[in-house]
C-alpha cells in the first residue's frame, strides 16, 4: 500500500505521550550503533536502505492536524537520508539531538568506514517506533543489502500489510475507558504523583561532569561467554533470573551511588522503569511502529535499606508484571493522556522526576529481524559484511539521567549506558557503569 493511501493516521497512546514528553533539551530519541567487519558497498546498501524504507512508511511520516483537526502521521515529502563518511569522521548534529516531527521524519543514519570496518549509527524518534520495530528495520536493510552483494541463504523478505498500522492502538490500549475506569485512571495517577522519585545524583567533581561526551555517548561493558555462564549460574544459585539480578543490582548500585554524590536527596525513594513489549503471537507481522508501554518498579528510602529484599521484591514485581502487562497503570495514564493533552503537558512539564533510570533487556536484537540472516561462528553474515557488535540506549527524559540497555549478542551479556550530558562527562558515566558492574560480578563470584 502506497503511503498516500495509508496515511493520514491518527497516533496511539504511546506515540502521543512520546510527541508530549519531547523536548530540545531532552528529546525522545534513542540510538544504536552496529559494527561490521568489511566495506559496505554504497550502491547496494542505498538501494536496500530505500526498499526498507518503503516497506515501514512510519519512518517516513511526520506529524501534522489532519483527521478531525488532530494530530497525525502524515507522509513526509522529504525522506531520512544517510550520511556517509570515513572512519574518523565524527557525526554531527548541527541542530541537536532533537528531530521536529512536525517537519523532519524520525530517522536519522550515519555509517562510517574504512576498507576492513564499517559502522552504522541510527537515530530514532521513539515516537516513530520502538526498539523491536528498529530492529526489524535494520533487519530489512541488511537482507536486502545481503541480497544486492551475493550472500548466499538469503531468506526471502517477510511480507507485510501496511493497513496493519491501522490496529497497532490495540496492542495493549483500549481507545476509549469508561468512567469507571477514567476514575480508577485518576486515582492512579494521583498516587503516580505523590510519590517523591530521586534523580541520579550527578558526581560531585564539577570537573567529572564537563564536557559532555559525543553523541551518542555510549559507554559499554561486556561479560564474555565464560564470564557470562558464571553470573547467569550465579544467579541460577540466588534463584533469579538473570533480568531481576540486573534491575535489582542497578536499583542498590544507584542507592549507594546517591549515598554518595546526593545526600540532599535521599530521604527520596528510587524508580527503574522497563520498557514491555505488547505485541501478541496472533497478530498480524505489522511493519516498524511501538506496541510497547512501561512498567515502573519503586522503591521508597525505607524499602532500599532492605538489601536483602531486594532481588525477591523485583522477581515477585517482574512476574506480575509480566501478566498485568497489557493492564499496567501506566498504560492507563497513557490513555488517559490521549484524551487530556492539556493535563498530560502539565504533568510532563512538571520539575517532579518520574523514574530515576530506564533499563531495557533488549536479548539479542537479530532474533527480532523479520529475515534470519546467516550466521558463521554465532556472526550474523550481510553479504560481503559481518556483524560484529551491538550497542544502543533508550532515551533520556527529563530527571531520568541514566538508561540503559542490556544486550547478548553472540553468547555475551553487554551493558550499555549512557547519562545525562547535562550533568555527566564520559567519565562520570564511565564511573557509575563501573560501580554497576562491580555488583554484577560480585553475583558471578558468590
Amino acid at each position: 500500500m502506497a503511503p498516500k493511501r495509508l496515511f493520514p493516521l491518527h497516533l496511539s497512546p504511546f506515540e502521543h505521550y512520546m510527541f508530549l514528553d519531547d523536548s530540545p533539551e531532552y528529546p525522545m530519541t534513542f540510538a544504536e550503533q552496529y559494527e561490521f567487519s568489511g566495506q559496505i558497498d554504497r550502491t547496494a546498501f542505498e538501494a536496500a536502505y530505500q526498499e526498507a524504507l518503503d516497506r515501514h512508511p512510519l519512518l517516513t511520516a511526520i506529524i501534522q492536524p489532519a483527521k478531525a483537526n488532530r494530530d497525525c502521521w502524515v507522509a513526509s515529502p522529504r525522506r531520512p537520508q544517510i550520511d556517509w563518511g570515513d572512519w574518523e569522521a565524527p557525526i554531527t548534529l548541527p541542530q541537536g539531538e532533537f528531530i521536529n516531527l512536525r517537519e523532519d521524519p524520525g530517522l536519522r543514519v550515519w555509517v562510517r568506514q574504512d576498507d576492513q570496518r564499517a559502522a552504522i549509527t541510527l537515530q530514532f524518534h521513539h515516537a516513530t517506533v520502538d526498539g523491536i520495530g528498529s530492529y526489524q528495520f535494520l533487519g530489512d536493510v541488511l537482507q536486502g543489502y545481503a541480497r544486492r552483494t551475493g550472500g548466499t541463504d538469503v531468506p526471502e523478505l517477510v511480507e507485510l500489510d501496511p493497513k496493519s498500522l491501522r490496529d497497532r492502538n490495540r496492542s495493549g490500549f483500549e481507545p476509549l475507558m469508561t468512567n469507571d475506569q477514567m476514575e480508577h485512571g485518576y486515582r492512579e495517577l494521583w498516587e503516580f504523583m505523590k510519590r517523591r522519585i530521586a534523580p541520579v545524583a550527578p558526581p560531585a567533581d564539577p570537573a567529572g561532569r564537563r564536557p559532555p561526551p559525543p553523541f551518542p555517548g555510549i559507554r559499554s561493558y561486556s561479560f564474555d561467554k565464560d564470564a557470562y555462564k558464571q553470573l547467569r549460574l550465579g544467579c541460577q544459585r540466588e534463584g533469579l533470573t538473570v533480568n531481576d539480578a540486573l534491575v535489582s543490582e542497578l536499583l542498590l548500585t544507584l542507592r549507594d551511588w546517591n549515598r554518595q554524590f546526593g545526600r540532599h536527596i535521599l530521604p527520596r525513594g528510587l524508580c527503574i522503569m522497563v520498557p514491555m513489549d505488547l505485541r501478541r503471537p496472533d497478530e498480524p507481522l505489522r511493519t516498524a511502529c511501538n506496541c510497547v508501554t512501561y512498567a515502573l518498579l519503586r522503591r521508597s528510602h525505607r524499602e532500599l535499606q532492605d538489601e536483602s529484599g531486594m532481588a525477591d521484591f523485583v522477581r515477585q514485581e517482574m512476574t506480575r508484571l509480566k501478566t498485568e502487562r497489557y493492564f499496567t497503570g501506566f498504560a492507563k495514564l497513557m490513555v488517559m493522556a490521549r484524551w487530556n493533552p492539556k493535563m498530560a503537558k502539565l504533568i510532563l512539564r512538571s520539575p517532579k522526576c518520574f523514574a530515576s533510570a530506564i533499563v531495557s533487556n533488549t536479548g539479542d536484537p537479530t532474533k527480532s529481524f523479520y529475515a534470519a540472516l546467516p550466521r558463521v561462528g554465532g556472526r550474523v553474515q550481510c553479504g560481503n559484511l559481518t556483524l560484529e557488535s551491538v550497542s544502543g540506549v533508550p532515551p533520556l527524559r527529563k530527571k531520568s539521567r541514566v538508561t540503559i540497555s542490556i544486550f547478548t549478542y553472540l553468547r555475551e551479556l553487554k551493558i550499555c549506558m549512557r547519562c545525562s550530558p547535562h550533568h555527566f562527562s564520559a567519565a562520570g558515566t564511565q564511573q557509575l557503569l563501573d560501580a554497576f558492574v562491580a555488583r554484577l560480578q560480585s553475583i558471578a563470584s558468590r
